[in-house]
């Protein structure tokens, strides 16, 4: 699908945990995103989850970036947070700014492709000049429930 619509979001508080690594070391063996997902799937995760915005979405975030796409970044798994309060480790906690965002909707279908393939449309969008780096994130709602028949948002930070 691609492009959806832009958006404004107000300053967002994020709990989960968190990897560095960047796009290059994730197309080696080395690669960690995978590894954080399973190691949130095996946590008790009731203390993120009573601390969830309503929906209870599963939120991958990418912030702190170092030289935008080619460089090193933060990548997190976990829920945006409805109260203020700061969840205790292994839960790292992140201020994310507000911002604009272009929105990007994926085609339905199993998750792990639709996720990367919509990433590439990000990477070669016409407008991707206007991307701050200052926080995106993946948006895991009920639409993802079912990982073979899968869709998400991908919400990229961009100047006004």
């Amino acid at each position: 699908m691609g492009f959806s619509h832009i958006t404004h979001l107000d300053l967002k508080r994020f709990a989960g945990l968190s990897q560095r690594t960047s796009n290059a070391l994730e197309m080696t063996e080395e690669r960690r995103i995978p590894a954080l997902w399973d190691q949130l799937w095996k946590q008790d995760m009731s203390a993120l989850l009573s601390q969830a915005e309503k929906d209870k979405s599963i939120i991958a975030l990418y912030s702190n970036y170092e030289q935008e796409t080619n460089g090193f970044y933060t990548f997190s798994v976990g829920t945006f947070q409805e109260y203020d309060d700061i969840l205790p480790g292994p839960y790292e906690n992140i201020d994310l700014p507000a911002s604009a965002y272009a929105v990007f909707t994926s085609r339905i279908g199993p998750i792990e492709e639709i996720v990367l393939e919509t990433w590439k449309e990000i990477w070669t969008w016409d407008k991707r000049h206007l991307r701050t780096f200052t926080g995106d994130f993946e948006m895991y709602d009920q639409n993802a429930a079912v990982p073979q028949r899968a869709q998400v948002n991908i919400y990229v930070a961009i100047k006004k």
